[in-house]
Formats: C-alpha cells, structure tokens, sequence
C-alpha cells in the first residue's frame, strides 16, 4: 500500500478554473476528483483566490458550448 495512506498530513493539492468548472457541467472525471477530496486521508484539496475569481467569472458568462451551454446568475454566488 501506498505511503499517502500512512500519512497524518496528506499532501495538497491544489485544484483549477477547469475541475471545478467540469464537475458542474456533467458528472465525469472532474465531478469524481471533487468527490475525492471530501475524503480527509487522501488529499487536502486547495483553492486559491484567483480560482475562484475565474470560476464566478466564467460561471456568469457562461460555460460551454451549443446545448451544453451553463449560465449562472451572479446573485446565486452571493450566500458565499
């Protein structure tokens, strides 16, 4: 077995625009590396600001192409 395991301090990892925008869109890998990180012994997921900044900003204007395309208004980001 690996030694992440074994580890009291798992290793972070930081996460992008790209995952988080992926895991909204359909549930495929992106969505799974976010499910992941719920788990405390395998990684410590890491967002920086800036990501999150581009995530409300590609969210507002839209994430996809033809019928796949999301929209979020930004008054849904205002609880966070």
């Amino acid at each position: 077995m690996s030694s992440i395991f074994n580890n009291d301090h798992p290793p972070k990892v930081f996460l992008d625009t790209t995952v988080i925008c992926g895991a909204i869109r359909k549930n495929g890998v992106n969505r799974k590396i976010l499910q992941v990180a719920r788990l405390p012994y395998l990684y410590q997921p890491v967002l920086s600001r800036v990501c999150l900044f581009e995530f409300i900003r590609n969210a507002t204007n839209g994430i996809g192409k033809g019928e796949k395309w999301l929209n979020m208004k930004s008054g849904k980001f205002k609880p966070f």
